[in-house]
């Protein structure tokens, strides 16, 4: 395998094209030494040629199709949002060396942002946990991810016994592209914002409920 080692693929195909030539060379030779070769030495000729083509083919499948498996499993890796695989760089230079480097580079950067944006979400989740007023998470086929402990008095239960539950079941209405509480009476009583946010599971919708009922009353106690 030594023979094989080679710096870039492109010398690697070299060496493979000569040694493939190599045999036919020695038989050419072989036969224009000897016109008349034993029955032993032509059946040791072709099995060591045969043997010999099968260990080429062996070592051009690991030269060259062996690394661009490599940056298919990279590749698909990546997709996944799996950005934590490194592929080994098989050669020193040539062009599929700086497609490793590049594919490499790629990972890493995609890798960095991700994990600022989770971070960013972290605190995002934090931050709900510790409002005051009522926040739903709904996922993609809006459903109730999460909530925060305020929530609890809105649905008059615990959030956790509904989540999964759909955005119809939780008194929401999606029309006009924009969300809105199905009840009149609690329209009356609750003002809604959304707003969206990207985490590595989907997109998300943030509702939150602000209570203009509470906040009516503070100001005519201010009034007064």
């Amino acid at each position: 395998m030594h023979l094989l080692r080679s710096h870039s693929i492109e010398s690697a195909q070299l060496k493979l094209a000569i040694l493939a030539l190599l045999p036919l060379v020695i038989v050419f030779l072989m036969t224009l030494l000897s016109d008349d070769l034993s029955p032993l030495a032509k059946v040791t000729l072709s099995l060591a040629f045969m043997l010999y083509h099968v260990w080429v083919v062996l070592n051009a499948r690991k030269l060259l199709i062996t690394p661009f498996q490599c940056i298919t499993t990279l590749v698909e890796a990546m997709r996944l949002d799996d950005y934590s695989f490194r592929a080994h760089i098989p050669y020193q230079k040539g062009v599929v060396r700086d497609l490793f480097v590049e594919l490499n580079r790629l990972a890493e950067t995609h890798q960095s942002r991700k994990s600022r944006y989770d971070e960013h979400v972290f605190h995002l989740y934090s931050l709900i946990e510790h409002l005051d007023s009522p926040v739903l998470v709904l996922d993609e086929k809006h459903r109730l991810s999460h909530a925060n402990p305020a929530a609890s008095h809105l649905l008059k239960s615990p959030w956790q016994l509904h989540k999964g539950s759909s955005a119809e079941n939780l008194g929401l209405d999606f029309s006009g592209k924009r969300w809105q509480i199905a009840d009149e009476m609690k329209r009356q009583r609750w003002h809604l914002r959304t707003s969206r946010f990207q985490d590595r599971d989907g997109e998300f919708q943030l509702l939150l409920f602000s209570d203009i009922g509470h906040e009516l009353q503070r100001s005519e106690q201010q009034a007064w």
